[in-house]
């Protein structure tokens, strides 16, 4: 009787039971609600410190290579001849046509000569596994390398920046970083802000592109066209899966995710931006015309956007705040953060 008075003071049977189940039920919901979401994203995460990842010892380019023939159900054959006819074509005509579309409209059209409509159903519900293969400690954030394996683009490296210091309910705005030819994931966390701004209280996560040499873009980007298919609408849905994966996780604002790119990135980052409603946020350095640069073709090929190119490059019919940046951010660094923390903080104050 003793112990039973010390233990629970001034406590009655019934009061002690409707604290136990409450607090169970309560811990039921917590339960539910994080199945729930793990069900909703389908990310299986993964820890193996012992990985690193070589590009080429992976050949992590086979993906892109076997993708015609992964799906051949979508592809839309061009012939060696019909694609510099068309490319012909587009060049006379460019100038003359340029389409004024609905945001609905080039979102459409976007997606449709993407050929990538079919790799977005179901995008939440098909499985993404993560792998952390390194962590770095650093002064005021927190390195994770993480290895992205989906079943239509095979495996690719992935850098994510996670503040130390704690966020606002526990959440923090996030940022998309995209880089450009010849750079990686390292050289946008070293070289643009990428760093930076996890210190400033972003979440930032860094894709490395693959194929962003020459040689295998120029290659892939070729095999991709001839069969109806595009190397950029392949990185556009690769930055969709990095915007699940953030959506995923728990500590992320949803509501608050934006996207930096430099060059290359950029091309993506301006197609993204018009396909989904998930990005709040834009600064971009660097926009295109979808037609071959001194007669190569590249991942930023893709004849038919050329009639939309004043569309898309046109970031003031776009419902988000645009930052338009000179090339490699010159001396822009301090006004990045701030019109990052401004637009995407300031429903967190």
């Amino acid at each position: 009787m003793l112990a039973k008075n010390i233990l629970l003071p001034n406590l009655s049977f019934k009061k002690i039971v409707f604290i136990f189940f409450t607090t169970f039920s309560l811990s039921i919901i917590v339960l539910l609600f994080f199945a729930s979401k793990e069900k909703k994203y389908n990310v299986v995460e993964k820890k193996d410190l012992s990985l690193t990842y070589d590009c080429q010892k992976l050949n992590c380019l086979q993906a892109y290579y076997q993708f015609p023939k992964n799906h051949p159900e979508y592809k839309k054959t061009i012939t060696e001849e019909e694609l510099p006819a068309k490319i012909d074509k587009v060049l006379q005509e460019k100038e003359t046509i340029q389409f004024s579309p609905t945001n609905a409209e080039l979102k459409k059209a976007i997606l449709a000569n993407l050929n990538i409509n079919f790799l977005l159903e179901n995008i939440n519900e098909r499985g993404l596994v993560v792998t952390n293969i390194s962590n770095k400690n650093h002064q005021n954030y927190l390195e994770k390398e993480v290895l992205f394996t989906d079943e239509h683009v095979g495996t690719f490296d992935v850098l994510i920046l996670i503040p130390k210091k704690k966020g606002i309910k526990n959440k923090f705005p996030a940022i998309i970083g995209l880089h450009g030819h010849g750079d990686s994931n390292k050289t946008f966390m070293n070289k643009y802000l990428g760093a930076d701004l996890a210190q400033s209280g972003f979440v930032v996560i860094m894709p490395s592109f693959r194929a962003m040499s020459s040689q295998p873009d120029e290659e892939i980007s070729l095999l991709l066209l001839q069969n109806g298919y595009t190397l950029m609408g392949l990185r556009v849905y690769e930055t969709l899966l990095l915007i699940k994966y953030l959506q995923y996780l728990e500590i992320v604002d949803n509501n608050n995710i934006g996207i930096l790119s430099h060059s290359g990135g950029s091309s993506c980052a301006n197609l993204v931006v018009r396909i989904t409603p998930s990005i709040k946020a834009q600064a971009t350095d660097y926009f295109v015309n979808w037609l071959p640069y001194k007669a190569k073709i590249h991942c930023e090929v893709i004849p038919a956007l050329s009639y939309y190119q004043k569309a898309i490059n046109s970031y003031q019919s776009l419902s988000i705040p645009v930052l338009s940046l000179p090339y490699s951010f010159a001396n822009r660094q301090q006004t990045i953060i701030s019109f990052f923390e401004t637009h995407l903080k300031k429903n967190n104050l």
